[in-house]
């Protein structure tokens, strides 16, 4: 209850979270919230984006004044490919099928990014301070 306040907190008080670039599905929603219920994200070697883009292992890889750099673009969830990038105005939409018109309540996104950053991207040892009832 009390992550929950401190959720709905942050998306009164913080600006980023005000406009959003798809609209609201209440099927989504529900839909994103059982899938992390039951699995986990996880990286995917290719995702064909159709149109000749293509992201690797879940990564877009650029080149920004002459360094290489990666940004984490999308992530399995069970059969789901789900775009990650751009958050929160954008992110946790489904990109397979190319259905991305929709995307969850602003409360979901949060809970969604936190999920994935503890399963993609926090590293094993940052892990064991926390508590898996703190994520969702």
């Amino acid at each position: 209850m009390k992550q929950l306040l401190k959720d709905i907190i942050t998306i009164a008080t913080n600006s980023i979270w005000w406009t959003m670039n798809t609209t609201y599905s209440k099927k989504w929603d529900k839909e994103l919230n059982d899938l992390m219920k039951s699995h986990t994200f996880t990286l995917d070697p290719l995702v064909n984006l159709g149109a000749g883009l293509a992201i690797a292992g879940g990564f877009f890889y650029y080149t920004r004044n002459g360094n290489d750099e990666k940004l984490i673009c999308s992530a399995n969830l069970g059969n789901n490919v789900i775009w990650v990038a751009n958050h929160p105005y954008a992110s946790f939409v489904p990109v397979v099928p190319n259905d991305n018109r929709h995307r969850p309540s602003r409360l979901t996104i949060i809970r969604a990014m936190r999920k994935f950053e503890f399963e993609c991207v926090i590293s094993k040892s940052e892990k064991r301070n926390i508590r898996l009832d703190k994520i969702l």
